[in-house]
């Protein structure tokens, strides 16, 4: 077989050298086309969306908006498969489709499913798809600096833009910068609203995220005494403007309540009559711990900290500390110390405990009840019938404890015993002392050497 190829190659030589030369042009021209990558992008074909809640907590995001979102997108046509995952405040929905898709199709319908599921979203809740970009397609990170860190070798100019000779960094906009936090907020400005804008305006670029920092917010707490003076509410049409915050700012929310809340990742701390302060006070002088724990927690939760961060820190899960703030809302304080369940309700109102109580007072009738004092089975029984209801007899104890009657002993006294006779028995009868009791005495004359007989064997005759 081998010498036949080789004799046809040679015979047909010049067909050979065509084809050759034909195959490694077609070779050269599909490396010119073949995209070149340090790390290839593999990830397949997907549109993810994200939505954003804070208010919510996992198991809320996941009933209220992972789920809806995942709904409104089953049935699209290319759809491999969809996962998702929910998160304290965070929802993500991925949508995976064929390799035969057209992707920005694909996006058009997602987007089309979106706005039909929108209106059964939570309030707040504002689904977005992520950029046509994957992890891969990440380009690099940077970071935004002081030129001179803490003002060491800058050249200093009081009243200038830059770092001021009593430390303070003074902005372009006059604002002056005079602790820490303050200052690394400013870089987080800088990197929203200047360096970000630009960035994406440059063609290729999918999109900018931004890491790190502090946002600048600003926080409205309008005394309510004096809006009530002016006859103004929160719920009033007029706050916003009146107030002086833009109309698209869309951080002020008109539909609060007449309290203003804390709002700490799902927490909602509605009272104000003590600051986070004011609680680490009083659990300082608190002497139990586990109502120093919580109001602890709770003061970490006013100052901002997230649940899961503030639980783990005063030993205990998110789920307590969550009961324990409604619990601190509602009662304050007073509502964070430990105290037993109710019981189940008594089956016997209050008039018929008070006929239960007379009962017990008259006592029995010995023509009738057959016993001169009363017992828990009677009183089961009398309970039966007078007042229709089942009890067991633990049961009936713990009615005559709680009308103040105590258990005495199991032996009754006979109505026809005379006390006077009783006490002449007492007087008349032979006692024995502790020393001369037949066990000791028995002891003593086996110490002795006498002979004693065995009671079982003066019965055995």
């Amino acid at each position: 077989m081998i010498d036949r190829v080789i004799a046809l190659s040679v015979r047909a030589r010049w067909l050979v050298i065509l084809l050759t030369a034909l195959v490694a042009g077609i070779g050269l021209w599909q490396a010119t086309r073949l995209p070149i990558d340090v790390t290839p992008d593999i990830t397949n074909k997907q549109v993810q969306i994200n939505t954003v809640i804070p208010t919510l907590g996992p198991v809320e995001v996941e009933k209220r908006v992972t789920f809806p979102i995942e709904t409104a997108l089953s049935g699209l046509s290319g759809v491999e498969s969809t996962r998702s995952f929910s998160r304290n405040g965070f929802s993500q929905v991925t949508v995976v489709f064929k390799e035969s898709a057209e992707l920005y199709f694909m996006r058009q319908q997602v987007s089309e499913r979106l706005a039909q599921a929108r209106p059964n979203l939570p309030q707040g809740a504002d689904p977005q798809m992520g950029p046509v970009s994957t992890g891969l397609g990440e380009i690099f990170h940077y970071s935004i600096e002081y030129q001179q860190p803490a003002g060491k070798g800058a050249t200093v100019k009081d009243g200038q833009p830059g770092w001021q000779s009593d430390g303070a960094f003074l902005t372009d906009d006059g604002e002056r910068l005079t602790d820490d936090i303050a200052r690394v907020a400013y870089l987080r400005t800088v990197q929203d609203w200047i360096v970000r804008p630009q960035l994406r305006s440059v063609s290729g670029v999918a999109d900018v995220d931004s890491l790190g920092g502090y946002v600048k917010q600003y926080v409205v707490e309008p005394d309510a005494t004096k809006l009530a003076s002016y006859g103004i509410s929160y719920q009033s049409p007029g706050i916003v403007t009146r107030l002086g915050i833009p109309k698209s700012c869309e951080c002020w929310r008109p539909a609060l309540s007449r309290e203003v809340r804390f709002m700490a990742h799902g927490l909602e701390i509605t009272r104000r009559d003590a600051s986070a302060a004011d609680l680490r006070a009083i659990a300082a002088r608190t002497e139990d711990g586990d109502v120093t724990r919580r109001l602890l927690s709770i003061a970490l939760a006013m100052e901002g900290m997230d649940r899961a961060s503030a639980a783990r820190i005063c030993g205990m899960d998110r789920q307590a500390l969550r009961d324990w703030v409604h619990r601190y809302n509602a009662e304050g304080v007073a509502g964070l110390s430990n105290r037993l369940a109710a019981g189940a309700a008594r089956r016997l109102d209050a008039a018929q405990m008070r006929a239960f109580a007379a009962l017990v007072e008259a006592g029995p009738d010995i023509e009738t009840d057959g016993v001169v004092r009363w017992r828990c089975v009677d009183l089961v029984r009398k309970i039966k019938e007078r007042f229709g209801v089942d009890y067991h007899e633990r049961s009936v104890g713990k009615l005559l404890a709680a009308i103040g009657y105590v258990r005495i002993s199991v032996r009754p006294q006979h109505p026809n015993s005379d006390p006077e006779a009783q006490e002449v028995f007492k007087k008349t009868s032979q006692r024995l002392s502790a020393g001369s009791s037949p066990r000791r005495r028995a002891a003593s004359r086996l110490r002795s050497g006498s002979k004693t007989k065995p009671e079982w064997a003066s019965r055995a005759h």
